[in-house]
């Protein structure tokens, strides 16, 4: 038993680790959805193709200035800000407008999901692409391995959880955010711009998940289709710790990372997931609002 001790104190660090930098990067998806979502209600299934689009921004970028890895980043998170608010202004403002009801705006977006991995596969073809210019290695420290890239991802989404933070606590902006979070109708009486609130929270959300994607293309690869997954955690995270807050939307990535870098460890990746989503349902079930429910009174 004390022989195996070391190894299963290494096993803890190396997974607590892999969990902490997974989670980090899980909750900033969550936020990236959850204040979409939370303030305009919409169901922005077309998330996964901002993800994708700021990744192959990134790409196109890197080719024409190599070596510039900000360079790179910066335009992921504009051109996917950009997109988002487009996707914003000219599909789902709209369809508002016409009064089309939250199951058609679903649809819609589901449609734009659809098309978009189509067009960018059209345009870059089906083969995986990998972003050069980022400086990558391994760093162990005792029974810990880890790279430079998983740091800076995880201190980055960090950076960006803590703006979205600052910005609605401390802003006039971030106040109406939660003006038209908490009622519409009621933010509009009052004087809020509810519709550039709208656009605010779409750029917002849109350049987190740019930023993401172009730094997980940069480690791994771009592909027409990435940014399905990563959308999949976004919504799971949020419902899973509660639509309404972002220390929900902290708590569900990080619970959501935790369990599936745990149980995929000790199993497989596949039933890590099937653990995740049975834990959103058992969640759902007996609370549907999630773990973190917003404050009464």
């Amino acid at each position: 038993m004390t022989d195996n001790a070391p190894d299963f104190a290494g096993l803890a660090a190396q997974l607590l680790t892999t969990g902490v930098l997974t989670g980090l990067q899980y909750a900033a998806l969550a936020v990236s959805i959850g204040i979409i979502y939370s303030t305009t209600r919409t169901f922005h299934f077309a998330h996964s193709v901002t993800y994708t689009v700021g990744a192959y921004s990134a790409l196109l970028i890197a080719a024409v200035i190599p070596g510039a890895p900000v360079v790179a980043a910066l335009g992921a998170m504009l051109t996917a800000a950009l997109f988002g608010m487009g996707t914003e202004v000219a599909l789902y403002r709209p369809l508002r407008k016409r009064g089309v009801a939250s199951l058609g705006i679903f649809l819609a977006s589901l449609g734009l999901a659809t098309i978009g991995p189509n067009a960018i596969q059209i345009i870059f073809g089906p083969q995986q692409q990998k972003i050069a210019g980022l400086p990558d290695s391994t760093v162990t420290i005792g029974p810990v391995s880890f790279t430079t890239a998983q740091v800076a991802l995880g201190i980055i989404c960090l950076l960006m959880v803590l703006a979205v933070a600052a910005l609605l606590r401390w802003t006039r902006l971030g106040q109406a955010v939660l003006a038209t979070k908490s009622d519409h109708a009621l933010a509009t009486a009052v004087g809020v711009p509810v519709r550039l609130v709208h656009l605010v929270v779409f750029a917002l959300g849109s350049a987190i998940v740019g930023l993401i994607a172009y730094m997980n293309a940069a480690q791994f690869a771009a592909n027409p289709v990435m940014g399905i997954q990563p959308l999949l955690f976004a919504f799971i995270g949020m419902f899973l710790g509660g639509i309404e807050r972002l220390a929900g939307w902290l708590t569900g990535g990080f619970i959501l990372a935790l369990v599936s870098v745990g149980v995929g460890y000790f199993f497989t990746q596949a039933i890590g997931q099937i653990a995740v989503f049975a834990i959103l349902i058992v969640v759902l079930i007996w609370r549907p609002s999630g773990l973190v429910t917003p404050r009464k009174g």
